[in-house]
């Protein structure tokens, strides 16, 4: 057996071990901690203390490495056996091109088995299974071909390397990563992939001096993979006991692992991390602790770290007696993920209606009004400029109250407007928000103003209001379709930067869905084909009414005006008509700004806005795309004229009744 091989009829036992050819990395039976179970797995040889970076047979440990073989079969097949015939573990792999296979240990850590005539056929690897570690050259994604997750997944316990309940995984159809809590709840997100960076991991723009990242997808499967800047530095992602994604370097004349950065930064963010009935002091050596009344589940777990069991009541509760019983109350602390309760905060800024009606002069400085109510201008006793809406009915406006709550009230992102507190007092219905002092985009593009956006507005315009719907669409713990984009829900700060609002008609998707069942809401002139057509809804119907707002944006002018004159006057023909053909784009600029704009950035706008508003829902890009494209980090092709706008063209009767139709369709759900 050579040092890196294992052959076809031979096997491993006892203290033997391969090593990889230049001696950086060794398989074979290794004990974790103070455990008497053994497991195959693969260790830096070098850097000590020993660091495991995969195990085979996380589940199934083996007491005996004396009767204990890990033997290479003909057909490829690779298997732990006990006393020769007690199948421990497998590959269950099997090789079609040869009956005579090899398994070696390679420099980069990986464990490949291939044809021993050729070893560039690969028949199984152990970079397609990873545990804990991703190595580089190794891969994170989907393989589209088996259906299979290529994720991390943390030891239990320092002693007991069997999966946890925490997972490292790719989002399904992005190119975000996500870190899980058994399975389903998600509590941190790397956010997309730019191209350079991850958008919410800015440290991963310093990693270009240690690690390269590349993102791969095409008909086998979308994966991340990266690769070392440097020879003689090892790296290495590692996904902890505690939910904690870190990245690790040793490089030259260094004497232990260093850490660069990890995500969450802290171990109480991560979800559930000391269990039920639990408490989590970053302050506290021993980090959990149990709520008074309680002890831990499993003591003999909790002492090695693994809190996931959670506490238990020490006496049992006696529902038929609650004199003895009672609420205990904690202080700051972290609520749960979608929780609908009211956080002491939010009280405490809207305790009473009247308050409210103080700030505001008794509601006598209208801002706007829309279908569920107006907003009025009011300022605090701390000379806090606030928007207040307050809805209409309690009947219909209860709806829209509590939609904006679930959704807005969760999340913050610079492009989102801030909702800060709410109020529910007997039939009033009233959401605080960030004062806009410039308004809505509307006001500025459509109506008589003695301010003019230029063209460098307008296009930071567009592309924060891109960057709040991708995050809205990819970057929050539930997904979320806004429903409603058009200026009027387009506000203005101080400095011109846009923060999408309006809420009341946005629907949550799961991350685990894709579309949701709706019925029809938003505005005529932004709705998505699909919205007629009863299809489920996904993202991509913001995308739609993105790109008839960025055509509203470049133009000036209603989409619809003009309508009456003929169909030709519909601003979305005229836009595609001379994109497609290649001509001047800056035809279509606002007149107010006589021409000036960076032609460069006018006709990557273009492009994008007939992108958007193609009639399938899969040729529109994704909003994190358009971002990219925005920014000029990603090119864009000439798109085609959508088919709804041909049929307008071509056969302008039957359109013209179509249109109609859409006019008068209703709108509000």
């Amino acid at each position: 057996m050579a040092s890196h091989v294992i052959s076809a009829g031979q096997s491993l036992s006892g203290n033997q071990t391969i090593t990889s050819p230049s001696g950086i990395f060794e398989l074979g039976f290794f004990t974790p901690g103070n455990s008497q179970n053994y497991y195959i797995g693969i260790w830096y040889k070098k850097p000590s203390p020993q660091t495991v970076v995969w195990v085979a047979n996380r589940n199934q440990p083996v007491s005996d490495t004396s009767s204990s073989t890990l033997q290479l079969f003909q057909n490829g097949n690779l298997t732990l056996l006990v006393q020769s015939k007690t199948e421990i573990w497998s590959t269950h792999s099997m090789s079609t091109f040869s009956h005579s296979t090899v398994a070696m240990l390679l420099d980069n850590g990986n464990f490949v088995i291939t044809d021993a005539f050729n070893s560039s056929v690969v028949i199984w690897q152990s970079f397609d299974h990873p545990t804990d570690t991703w190595l580089p050259g190794g891969k994170l994604g989907h393989n589209k071909l088996t259906k299979e997750k290529l994720s991390l997944t943390p030891w239990r316990n320092p002693q007991n390397p069997a999966p946890g309940l925490f997972s490292f995984e790719l989002e399904q159809n992005g190119t975000s990563f996500w870190l899980f809590w058994n399975g389903s709840k998600t509590y941190w997100t790397s956010g997309y992939w730019t191209g350079k960076i991850f958008s919410l991991v800015p440290e991963t723009a310093a990693n270009d001096y240690i690690a390269s990242f590349t993102f791969a997808s095409n008909e086998n499967g979308s994966y991340f993979t990266y690769a070392s800047a440097y020879n003689d530095t090892f790296i290495r992602f590692m996904l902890e006991i505690t939910g904690q994604i870190k990245f690790y370097v040793w490089g030259k004349g260094f004497t232990q692992w260093t850490l660069i950065w990890m995500r969450p930064n802290e171990q109480c963010d991560a979800y559930a991390t000391c269990g039920a009935f639990s408490i989590c002091n970053q302050q506290n050596a021993s980090l959990c602790g149990c709520l008074p009344g309680f002890e831990p589940k499993v003591p003999k777990v909790w002492k090695l770290k693994d809190h996931s069991n959670g506490c238990l009541r020490k006496t049992p509760l006696q529902c038929n007696d609650v004199r003895n019983s009672t609420f205990l109350v904690i202080h700051d602390v972290l609520h749960p993920v979608n929780s609908e309760s009211l956080t002491v905060e939010n009280i405490e800024k809207c305790r009473l209606y009247r308050d409210l009606r103080r700030a505001t002069k008794n509601f006598s400085e209208k801002l706007g009004e829309g279908a569920f109510g107006s907003v009025f201008k009011g300022v605090l006793p701390d000379s806090t400029a606030i928007a207040v809406k307050e809805l209409k009915s309690l009947n219909q406006g209860e709806k829209q109250f509590r939609n904006e709550v679930r959704t807005i009230g969760s999340i913050q992102h610079i492009n989102l407007v801030r909702l800060w507190g709410f109020c529910a007092e007997a039939s009033k219905r009233i959401l605080v928000y960030d004062y806009m002092p410039n308004g809505s985009l509307q006001s500025l593009l459509f109506q008589k103003n003695p301010i003019i956006l230029d063209w460098k507005a307008r296009y930071n315009i567009a592309i924060g209001t891109a960057r709040g719907l991708a995050y809205l669409h990819e970057d929050c713990r539930e997904r979320i379709i806004h429903c409603d984009i058009k200026p009027e829900n387009i506000l203005l700060d101080a400095e011109y930067s846009p923060k999408l609002g309006d809420f009341g008609l946005a629907k949550l998707i799961g991350r685990q869905n894709s579309r949701v069942l709706t019925t029809m809401r938003g505005t005529v002139g932004y709705l998505a084909p699909e919205w007629f057509s009863g299809e489920a809804i996904t993202p991509k119907a913001d995308v739609f009414s993105y790109g008839m707002l960025l055509i509203e944006i470049i133009s000036g002018r209603r989409n619809r005006q003009g309508l009456d004159e003929g169909l030709e006057s519909f601003f979305p023909i005229q836009v595609t008509n001379i994109v497609t053909k290649g001509e001047d784009v800056v035809t279509l600029l606002d007149y107010k700004l006589e021409g000036q704009a960076d032609k460069d950035e006018l006709t990557r706008a273009c492009k994008v806005a007939c992108w958007c508003i193609q009639d399938d829902e899969k040729d529109r890009p994704k909003m994190r795309e358009v971002v990219q494209i925005l920014q000029g980090v990603s090119d864009v092709g000439i798109p085609p004229i959508p088919r709804f706008l041909q049929r307008l063209n071509e056969n302008p009767i039957e359109a013209t009744s179509s249109q109609e139709t859409i006019c008068t369709s209703n709108s509000s759900a």
